[in-house]
C-alpha cells in the first residue's frame, strides 16, 4: 500500500539552515518568482489537508507562488489557509473543490508530523463565530479607509508598503552585520 510520508533522520523536523538551504535547491532561482507556472513545479503531488480534507496543489497556480504552496505541502494547513484568506470574499469551495484528492488516495496520505491531525483546534462555524466576524469587521475597517486613501485594493493596502520593505531590509542588514561579533562574545 502507498504511504506518502517521510521524515529528516529521526526527527519530524529539520534546521532552519537546512530547510533554507533545501529551499534554495527545491525552488532555484524561482524563489521569489510569485508567478511560477505550475507546469515547472519540481514535485508530482503537493498534499495538503484543509478543514480534514485532502488537496493536491501540484498544479494549481497559487497567487502566493510556490513558496506559500510549499509552506502548506504534506501538513494540516486550515490554520494557515483561514489566516490568510481571512478577509478574502471568495468562495475558496469551488477552487478548492478541483483539486481534492480521491478519498481512495487520500486514506494513505498522512502528513510529515503524525501528530498535525489538525486537532487542536475546532473549525466547525468558524466563519460565523462572534470573535471572527468582529475581527474581520476591524480589520475591514483599518484596511478598507487605507484602501480608499491610496484608491487600492483592500488585498493590497494589507500587504506591506515599499518603506517598510525597505525598514526590514535595514533591520536584517544590521543583524546579519553584528551576528560575527555577537557569536565570537562580543556584547
Amino acid at each position: 500500500m502507498y504511504e506518502y510520508c517521510y521524515y529528516y533522520g529521526d526527527s519530524y523536523y529539520s534546521l532552519p539552515m537546512h530547510s533554507l538551504s533545501k529551499q534554495l535547491r527545491y525552488f532555484g532561482v524561482y524563489l521569489l518568482d510569485e508567478a511560477r507556472s505550475a507546469k515547472n513545479r519540481p514535485h508530482e503531488h503537493l498534499y495538503t489537508r484543509i478543514h480534514g480534507v485532502w488537496y493536491d496543489f501540484a498544479q494549481f497556480d497559487h497567487p502566493g507562488g510556490p513558496v506559500a504552496l510549499n509552506l502548506a505541502k504534506d501538513r494540516d494547513a486550515t490554520a494557515l489557509f483561514e489566516s490568510h484568506h481571512l478577509l478574502s470574499n471568495i468562495d475558496m469551495g469551488p477552487i478548492l473543490s478541483k483539486y481534492r484528492v480521491p478519498v481512495d488516495t487520500a486514506k494513505n496520505i498522512c502528513t510529515i508530523d503524525p501528530r498535525d491531525d489538525g486537532a487542536h483546534y475546532i473549525w466547525d462555524d468558524f466563519h460565523n463565530d462572534a470573535f471572527v466576524k468582529d475581527l474581520k469587521e476591524l480589520l475591514r475597517s483599518y484596511f478598507g479607509a487605507i484602501a480608499k486613501r491610496d484608491k487600492s485594493t483592500l488585498y493590497q493596502a494589507a500587504k506591506a508598503t515599499s518603506e517598510r520593505w525597505a525598514f526590514i531590509g535595514i533591520l536584517a542588514l544590521g543583524f546579519v552585520t553584528i551576528l560575527p561579533w555577537f557569536a565570537s562574545g562580543h556584547y
